[in-house]
This record gives C-alpha cells, structure tokens and sequence, in this order.
C-alpha cells in the first residue's frame, strides 16, 4: 500500500490542481463554515463615533505592512523611481519634512454645516468624523441652523486651525500640522477650495474671525462664497484658492485614473491625487457618482480597514459568532423567477440558526410552476419555527407593493428585524443568524454568482445614469484576502440583507421609492436603496464570515431545464450539490482517500447521491432504453460486440456536460491513475441497466479502448449481486453509489459484471481512446 501511495503522489505531480466549489462550505459539516473556537463577542458597529486608532498600534503597523491591493501602491510612489524624484515629490507634497516644524501643539477644529436639509447622523457624517477623529480634530456639526463656528471664542483664544464643510460629507487624511505647513507654505491666512460648487475653508481663527467681520456676514458657509466671488477680499485677507488641500471627486473621478491612486504607506491607506495626499477628501454634491466614490474610499481612510490586517474592529478569524437576541425576526423570501436549484436554495434556510419561537417566515411565489417546491419547503418549515405564512395579498401585482406590505406586517409585529432573501441566494448554514448578530443597521453578506463580478451589492454609482455599479475593488473584495476582511460601504444592496427595525420606521414605501435624480420608474431593488442613499442611512456589505455562500445565476435559465444541466452556468452550486467532498479533497492534495482495490484499478470518491439521483431522473424520463441486440442501428457498424440496456449521453442531452466533466474531473483522474499514456477522448459513453429479466450482467469480455471509466448510479444495498470482477487481477468488488473506477480496457483486464439478482443497477460507462480511433459518438 505505501508504494502505492508513493506513485499517486508522484502521478499528482503532472495534475493542475483545481479547487471545486471553494467558495462554499459543504453541507454535510456545517459546523466547519462558521463555528470556532471562541464565544460571546460583538462586533462593533461602524457607527461607534467614538471608535479611533489608538497610537501603539499606529505604531505596531508602521513596521513594515506595505501590502497592496489593486490600484494601491506602497510608498507613495512607482516603481522604479529615483531617490531624487521621491525627495522632490515629497517637499513638493508638503511631506513630513514641511510638517515636523509646524505640527506640534497645532489644534484643528472641524465644523461641518447641514446643507440641502441633510439630518444630522448620516452615515456620511459619520465616517468624516471618524477621519476627523483619527488624527485629532475636534469635530462641530452645526446642526439645522448656520452658525459661524466661532460662538464661544474670543479674539484672544489661540490661534487654531478652523476646517469649514458645507455638508456632513467629506474624509480628512492628514493631521493639523500638514494643513498649518500648507498655509505657510501659501503665504495664505485662508485657503479655500479651487472647486466653484463647494463653500469650503480651511484657516487660521484670527484671520477667519476677521474676515467674518470685516464681510459682514453671519456664517462660515456665506464667509467662503463671498471671498470666491470677490478678489479684492481674497488679497485683503491672504486668501488663497487652492486644489492640494482640499480634493474634490466628480463625475470624472475613478480610482486607477486621472491621478487617483489609494497607496499604502506607513501601515494605512491614503488617496494620492495628482501626485499628491490631499488633506481633505471631498464630493461634489450635484455628482452622486462622486458622493458614492467618497464613501467608499472612506472605508479605507477612516482607519477602520489596515493593509494586511482587514477591519479593526472584526471579530479575530476562529471566533464564533452568536446570536443573543431574542426579539421578533421576519423572514421574506421571495421566489421571483425562474432559476436552478430552487429546492436547494428553500432548503438552505431550514438551518437559519434563528430561535425557532421568535422567527416568521413569509414566502411570496411568482412562479407557477414551482407551487410544489415551495409546498414543500413550507412543509418542512412548520415544525421548526412560529409562523410560515404563503405570502399572496389580493389586488396587489406590483412586486414593490408586496415588498413594502410585508415591511407594514413586519412593524405591526414589532420585529426587531427583516431579513430579505431572494430564492436564488444559497446560505450556508446558520448565516441569517450571524447576519443579525452583527448587529449592523443594514447589512447584507458579500455573496457572488459563478466566478465572476455579479454579487450581491455595488460600492458605486454610474456617473450617467446614477444606476449602481461596481467598484474599482470590487474583485479584491471578493477574493477572501485578509486586507478584504471587513464591513464595506456599498451605493446599492440586494438578494440577502438584514434591516433593523429602526431603519423600517424612517422609511416610507422603499420598495416603490421613486427618486428623480435616478430612476423614473426604479425596480425594487433600486428604488429600496435610492430610498436608504437618500436617508443617509448606511448600507454595509460584510466580509467578515468566510463561506457564507453564494448566487444562484438564473440568465435564460427555463423552467424545465434540469437542475444536473447547468454546470457552466452555476459552477459553485453544481459543484456543491454534485460533487464528493473527497474529490474536492482530492484535489487539494489529499491523495489518501484514493483507493487502488486491484492491480492498476483505481477508485475515486467523485459524486454525491443527488448526482446519481437526477441523472437517473433524467434517463427514465427520456425512456429511449435500447433492446441489448447485437444489431444495435446507432452503432456506424450497426452491430454492438457487448449489447446491454442503455441510453447514449448524447441522446440525453449531455454532450456539453460530458465534454465539460472529462475535462475538469476525468482527465485529472486519468493522469492520476495513468500518467503516462497518450492524450484521448471520450468515444463512447452511456447509462446502462442491469436486472433480472434482462440483461443481468456481462460475462468474460475486453473493452474497446484504453480506459474505461465506470460510475455507479445506484446504491449497494438496493440490489443483490452486481460485483465487478477481473479474474486476471483476482478481485472483485462493488463500489458504492457516485464512486468513479477507472481501468485499462484492453488486453490487461479482462473483466465479468456478476448478474443482478434482485432490484436494479445502473451504472454510466465511458470508453477512453485516442481520436484516431473514434468510431461513435455517443
């Protein structure tokens, strides 16, 4: 046995490993997507105003943490730069030499108005004060009415730094001596933004308090359009426009482009405009691309994301995650069109981890023909929770309509919270809990469709259309790296997502919300987050738990296709559904669960029941069962030397899939098992059945190829006989249900399939040779 294991492993050696299904935990041990070690930990909310970087770990990270991620460069620099170039970017910057002289004992103030009626507590207004925060700033929102920002001083208070912004909108990445060396450096008493849509300042409070008075005007907002429009007043005053302190995004903003790189540097992440680090970070108002873009850059400019490391406030990877709450949750799910794998997706939450006496669960079916799954589903739902209510109100067609009438019955229930979940969302098990337990106003989970961008939210919005769109991070997000782990700002959620009820009471009918700046008429995904973008209400997308999952795609999927049909199109769930845990296994590396029960015989553990389950399914249903004659007409040579009961694949529809299965599956065994022989094809390969009655099994024979690859559909225990036996390698075995053998065809292995005695086998037979021998196509 050990030599043989020794040539497995050296056999691997030609293999390129794949990793099926990785994004999914397997069903079969739930407990490994989510449970850890350790208990009872919260996250803490990104609405923690107080939450700031504390100096030693400032500290601790500036030794060497320089990971980058897409479009971030370490070192505020490129590669390949000269030391000279460094040095003059860095004094033209006003770097750290500028500031060393002038940053001690410098005091800032940010005071921040509420422009256009924006309420107090947006999520934009938290994260700039968190910024602020970072590097020590006091923070001042005016509130509803415009004041000055110099109530309560007097003209022989010190001489401080005053930061003046319009609107609760910005990011600040730099301390108070960086802004006190660029007003020297300026000549300037004031500096205000070059941009004309955007009243801001930044200057010294002597001078601003002067300028107040000397203006004649009551408030700092009226202090900066005044000093814009008058040029006489910006000399009077040493007022200086400028587009090094203040940066503003507008619709032609992208992160990789036009200047804007986010680097790391010294353990943190700043945005570098033109060459540049920018103070302030700010949006144009009339550019919701802009103010989306500002939002999630802030993730990383608030500190609360470190390279190498992800959030600061994540729970640390192997703790566990519970849910301690014992308040009403109402669950929608809502099955809204065609898609595979339906009665996978329903069956998923029977394990939503939720307190089965505290949960309701409503479902809202468009789809007909799914009314027997969705039965179902609510059948097995019964027994474990409150309430399951089939969710069809009278007069109502509008999908947006039924969504906000179930948030009517969520609040008259008094939820806690409302868990939205689409039927083409796969959770893992206990997800919804964990999603509530995060304790996040909106939160939904970052799940994907197959391997590509499609997932469950947007961090941006299209600069036209101001429809959703994906970021420049959007893949790095989703590629489970360390730096990736965290909460994440997004412009749009949809799918699954968690709403507490608070965020319910704010709102009015979200599902049907019809906001003029994007959507005339928005569908309800959209129009739900025009309605939580125009509340400031934050919407966060959590990479926090690893497995969580995935997205069912369902483009131009029809209602009849079977479920086995769609290994291209849903490579994650077929995978998941279809595919042994141990072939997975397998291909990591775990070359022991490979069995040799016979000389040059190899058995592979590849498939699951389901598999074998639905393409028997399928092969019943088509019921083209040929006659076992030696005169068999598909043949090209009409005549069959080894007649049995079968169907061809072709004939069932599976070309595409065979072809897909040798490639990805068949061929890695192959090499495994004969690493050395020429490079073939499938040239036959067809469902068989084996019962008394008719042909019960095969005598004495050789196969016409150079491997032949038998899978066994059928469990051992529901037929008596059936062995497979190679008289020359004196063995015989029975392999169980979705196991592969693979062994040479001619000469060497001469084989007998013992008759069935009772109940039926069927078994899928490939015949493996080169394409010069091809004499069928089946």
């Amino acid at each position: 046995m050990s030599a043989m294991k020794t040539s497995v492993l050296m056999k691997a050696m030609l293999v390129m490993v794949m990793v099926l299904g990785g994004d999914l935990g397997q069903a079969e041990h739930p407990e490994k997507n989510i449970e850890k070690d350790m208990e009872d930990h919260r996250v803490k909310t990104l609405l923690d105003k107080g939450s700031i970087l504390r100096q030693e770990e400032k500290k601790q990270l500036k030794e060497g943490m320089t990971k980058d991620i897409p479009n971030m460069e370490a070192n505020n620099g490129d590669v390949g730069k000269g030391e000279d170039e460094e040095q003059k970017e860095e004094k033209d910057d006003g770097g750290e030499e500028r500031e060393e002289g002038v940053k001690d004992g410098v005091r800032a103030r940010l005071v921040v108005g509420v422009e256009d009626g924006w309420a107090a507590g947006r999520v934009e207004e938290v994260q700039l004060t968190l910024s602020a925060r970072a590097f020590n700033f006091d923070v001042l929102v005016q509130g509803e009415t415009e004041m000055s920002g110099c109530e309560g001083e007097s003209e022989h208070d010190d001489n401080h730094l005053i930061v003046y912004l319009p609107r609760s909108e910005g990011v600040v990445q730099r301390e108070a001596g960086w802004l006190a060396g660029a007003l020297r450096d300026a000549g300037a008493s004031i500096i205000i933004p070059q941009h004309p849509a955007i009243n801001a300042l930044v200057g010294w409070s002597q001078a601003v308090r002067e300028a107040l008075k000397d203006v004649g005007v009551q408030s700092l907002s009226q202090l900066a359009e005044e000093l814009r429009r008058k040029t006489q007043l910006r000399r009077q005053h040493h007022v200086q426009l400028d587009s090094r302190v203040f940066h503003v995004l507008d619709d032609e903003s992208s992160v990789g482009s036009k200047g804007l790189h986010l680097d790391v540097r010294e353990g943190k992440y700043q945005l570098r405009a033109a060459r540049h680090v920018p103070c302030l970070l700010l949006a144009a108002p009339t550019s919701p691309h802009a103010r989306a873009l500002l939002l999630a850059l802030s993730d990383y400019l608030t500190q609360q994301h470190l390279p190498g490391r992800g959030c600061l406030h994540c729970p640390a990877l192997g703790e566990r995650i519970y849910l301690k709450d014992t308040e009403t949750v109402v669950v929608g799910v809502w099955v809204r069109h065609a898609h595979p794998f339906l009665n996978a997706t329903l069956h998923a939450l029977l394990a939503h981890g939720i307190h089965p006496q505290h949960v309701h669960f409503y479902i809202h079916n468009q789809v007909e023909e799914y009314g027997e799954i969705v039965e179902g589903f609510m059948a097995g739902l019964r027994p474990k929770v409150k309430q399951v209510t089939l969710f069809q109100p009278r007069d109502v067609t509008r999908e947006g309509q039924v969504r906000n009438l179930l948030l009517e019955e969520c609040l008259r229930l008094g939820c806690k919270w409302y868990l939205h979940v689409d039927s083409t969302a796969y959770l893992n098990p206990n997800i919804p809990a964990v999603l509530l337990s995060l304790e996040h106003p909106v939160l939904a989970p970052a799940l994907r469709a197959k391997n590509g961008e499609e997932a469950t939210f947007w961090r941006e919005l299209e600069s036209e259309s101001s429809r959703p769109g994906y970021s420049w991070d959007h893949t790095h997000l989703m590629n489970d790296q360390l730096d990736a782990r965290g909460f994440w700002h997004a412009s749009c959620i949809r799918w699954v997502y968690a709403v507490r009820r608070d965020v319910l009471e704010r709102l009015v009918s979200p599902y049907t919300y019809d906001s003029p700046k994007t959507h005339s008429q928005p569908d309800p995904d959209l129009a739900f987050c025009s309605a939580l973008r125009e509340a400031g209400v934050p919407m966060v997308v959590t990479t926090v738990v690893p497995n969580t999952g995935a997205v069912i795609n369902s483009t131009n999927h029809n209602v009849n296709t079977p479920d086995l049909l769609t290994y291209v199109s849903n490579p994650l769930l077929w995978n998941l559904m279809y595919v042994n845990p141990s072939w997975t296994d397998i291909m990591k590396g775990n070359f022991s669960k490979i069995t040799r029960p016979c000389d040059e015989v190899y058995q592979y553990p590849t498939f699951t029941k389901r598999f074998a389950e639905d393409l028997l399914d399928l092969a019943n249903t088509v019921g083209k069962w040929s006659p076992a004659l030696a005169e068999d007409p598909r043949k090209k040579t009409g005549m069959e030397e080894v007649p049995t009961v079968d169907q061809w694949t072709s004939h069932l529809g599976l070309d595409h899939l065979i072809k897909r299965l040798f490639d990805d599956i068949f061929q890695n065994q192959l090499i495994l098992s004969f690493p050395y022989s020429l490079k073939g094809a499938i040239v036959l390969s067809l469902v068989a059945r084996f019962q008394a009655g008719e042909v019960a099994g095969l005598s004495h024979h050789h196969d016409a190829s150079a491997s032949t690859f038998h899978i066994r559909l059928t469990p051992s225990h529901l037929y008596q006989g059936g062995e497979l036996e190679f008289p020359k390698q004196k063995c015989r075995l029975k392999p169980e249900v979705g196991d592969v053998l693979t062994f040479p065809g001619r000469l060497t292995h001469p084989k007998i399939l013992h008759n069935v005695a009772t109940g039926t086998l069927h078994k899928m037979i490939f015949h493996i040779d080169s394409l010069s021998t091809q004499t069928d196509h089946c």
